[in-house]
């Protein structure tokens, strides 16, 4: 196989990927770039947590102060917030509604006051 032929046949296959919808910047850049970074560092490219060094599992965001963190962070009793905030919200007793709560909440308040106004 001549050196031509090698470079017409590189070239096809990069023309044919390029051209494929299934194929997009993702796919043939950043995928094999997360992964390269992963193997160096044990980190997933954009965890956002400082309280350890190897990563697992799928990012995910922190509802109270909206960090990207992976599933390395997070507790069993507040399974909603990343590691910081668990200790601002359990040991330094800073007030925190979980999104849930405060729906479950404002459905109460919204259906206590329609059934002040329905009774007659």
């Amino acid at each position: 196989m001549s050196i031509t032929h090698i470079k017409l046949n590189a070239k096809y296959k990069l023309r044919s990927l390029l051209c494929d919808p299934d194929y997009n910047l993702h796919t043939f850049f950043l995928a094999p770039m997360k992964k390269i970074y992963f193997q160096k560092t044990d980190r997933i490219l954009g965890c956002q947590s400082k309280n350890h060094t190897q990563c697992s599992g799928e990012l995910w965001i922190c509802e109270r102060c909206k960090k990207r963190v992976c599933c390395e962070e997070g507790s069993t009793d507040l399974v909603e917030i990343c590691d910081d905030c668990w200790v601002d919200v359990r040991i330094n007793g800073i007030q925190w509604e979980s999104q849930s709560d405060k729906l479950e909440r404002e459905w109460n308040e919204d259906y206590r006051q329609g059934m002040k106004y329905e009774t007659i």
